[in-house]
């Protein structure tokens, strides 16, 4: 007995060390010593949404190609597609960007899936497809397609500052239906030279731009009826947003144009001045950031709201976000979570560019998307070139037993 006792300690003993070598070798440190990054699958295209299903399947919107394919946790391998969103118009932002499950989906038979995306020069559009629950997409149709919003006809440069991210969020004027799709518009692009924003679309609610906007997508509204579904304004290019479980208020990543890139928080109606005013508002009509970075410019983008049971609780009903920039990952502590107008008590970096230039992750490491797992740990999408490749991570702690691979010995 003690003999197979002490064959069962060398062994155990022995895959422990492998599995922790094996492990602890590929996992990046953090600012936090109970946080770190665990590589899940490197080198595939540009990811812009990573988005679970009701049933826990994580789906990977290609931002290029459009393919949306389900990435296996297990074997860490991404499927053959789903579907393919088309068409999509790539460019520096432009493409595939959001992907959103239809709150009546069902976890068996399946349901709706919403994307965002990009489909010319001069047109924006919400598609839906359904999903049989296995992998299977099929009747890919057009919801409602929004004209672009940059207001010098003809100028090259749309391909920034389009439809980005979307989310299903609650109804802000009705209870029916309770759930209505949210999508964060930019202001339609860059202007050349000389050029003002006199007619700057971001300062009025009725051309669905520069601001985030809401609408039943069963029963989508007419192009020219955007003023009734504008949930805030004033907004340059919002790229991500969340919806706080306690206060209700929705919180936005902003990219700020050579200066001052903004987290925001909303509530219904607020305006956030853009471009009359960035950064602090000394004008009493404009809603101020809750954070703001001057410079260098950070380019702000996935953003979560934490609300699980695995990381350390002083990351509870916080908001996590990343940077494009720098591929930084920023945690915002609020004073009071179920304040809809609660401050920041504090900022911290809990992955930082040592040099302020190169990213801490490599190349590749510019972070896209954030969004929390039904198993508790975050999930990172970053890339590179925004026409390259990238990579998915999974923030975690890393002191809970993976667990024994051996057989047992009695």
């Amino acid at each position: 007995m003690l003999a197979r006792f002490s064959i069962f300690v060398v062994a155990f003993s022995l895959i422990q060390q492998i599995q922790t070598a094996g492990v602890c070798q590929d996992w990046i440190a953090t600012n936090d010593p109970d946080l770190v990054i665990e590589p899940i699958i490197r080198d595939i295209p540009f990811a812009t949404s990573l988005t679970f299903s009701p049933d826990g399947r994580l789906f990977v919107l290609a931002k290029n190609s459009g393919n949306v394919r389900t990435l296996d946790l297990e074997t860490r391998s991404l499927s053959t597609p789903v579907i393919k969103i088309k068409p999509v118009v790539a460019g520096i932002e432009a493409g595939a960007i959001g992907l959103a499950f239809d709150p009546d989906y069902d976890p068996i038979d399946g349901g709706k899936v919403y994307v965002s995306h990009v489909v010319s020069s001069a047109t924006w559009r919400i598609s839906s497809f359904d999903e049989d629950g296995n992998g299977k997409g099929s009747n890919l149709r057009t919801v409602l397609d929004f004209p672009d919003c940059l207001p010098v006809d003809g100028f090259f440069d749309q391909s920034v500052h389009n439809i980005e991210n979307i989310h299903f969020g609650p109804n802000p004027v009705s209870s029916t239906p309770e759930q209505v799709l949210y999508v964060s518009f930019g202001d339609g692009g860059i202007l050349p030279g000389g050029v003002d924003r006199e007619n700057n679309p971001a300062l009025t609610p009725d051309n669905w731009c520069g601001g985030i906007y809401f609408f039943d997508p069963a029963n989508p509204p007419e192009i020219a009826d955007a003023t009734p579904h504008n949930f805030c304004l004033g907004v340059r290019n919002a790229y991500d947003f969340a919806f706080h479980p306690q206060s209700g208020a929705l919180y936005f990543t902003e990219n700020g144009f050579n200066d001052y890139d903004e987290v925001n928080q909303a509530l219904y109606g607020d305006h956030f001045g853009w471009d009359e005013s960035r950064g602090p508002n000394e004008n009493p009509a404009f809603v101020d950031p809750i954070f703001t970075q001057a410079l260098p410019t950070i380019a702000p983008t996935g953003l979560c709201i934490y609300s699980g049971f695995r990381l350390p609780e002083r990351y509870q009903r916080h908001i996590i976000f990343g940077t494009y920039n720098q591929g930084e990952i920023y945690l915002l502590t609020l004073e009071d979570p179920s304040n809809p107008r609660s401050s920041v008590v504090s900022v911290e970096k809990i992955l930082e560019s040592e040099t302020g230039a190169s990213r801490p992750l490599g190349i590749t490491g510019g972070i896209v998307d954030l969004t929390e797992g039904p198993d508790g740990w975050i999930y990172m999408a970053t890339g590179g070139n925004p026409l390259g490749t990238g990579s998915i991570y999974r923030i975690r702690t890393p002191n809970e037993e993976e667990g024994f691979a051996g057989i047992w010995v009695y």
